[in-house]
């Protein structure tokens, strides 16, 4: 097994430790696909593009890759209370946050990764109304990586 796998779990594990409330989206790749219930508070992890990173050193070569960690929540109740909107927006926020500092106490993954970083976001996305009058947000979070794979 190479690197990436245990990487893989580590982020997994992390993300799910700090967003202890949340439920795990079962399809991170079309969010909507995801069951109401797991949409209220979930959270949904994409390992990204990668590319060849510019180190070489003995049997090992280094690479980069990006992650995006996408936490939803509904909003429930009538259009015209912006409160609770707004109430949700932040709860995204610090949501992120929360993942973010998570990521910066162990910044190398308990010496898996070289620099684990928050990047950018994707800003509050809309996802879609339902009957129930809930309206599902959206949080896209970018983190970066870069990592060392032995060639032989």
């Amino acid at each position: 097994m190479t690197k990436i796998s245990t990487i893989h779990d580590t982020i997994y594990s992390r993300v799910a430790a700090t967003l202890t409330d949340h439920k795990e989206l079962w399809d991170p790749f079309v969010i909507e696909n995801n069951d109401k219930l797991v949409l209220q508070k979930g959270y949904g992890i994409l390992l990204g593009t990668g590319s060849a990173g510019d180190r070489l050193v003995g049997c090992s070569t280094s690479l980069d890759r990006e992650v995006v960690i996408a936490n939803t929540l509904a909003v429930f109740g009538p259009e015209s209370n912006v409160s609770i909107r707004k109430t949700a927006e932040k709860a995204l926020y610090e949501n992120q946050f929360k993942l973010i500092k998570a990521f910066e106490e162990d910044p190398d993954l308990s010496n898996l990764t070289n620099n684990f970083i928050f990047r950018s976001d994707s800003g509050i996305e809309f996802i879609f109304v339902t009957e129930e009058r809930a309206d599902y947000i959206m949080l896209q979070s970018l983190f970066s990586f870069s990592y060392f794979e032995t060639l032989t």
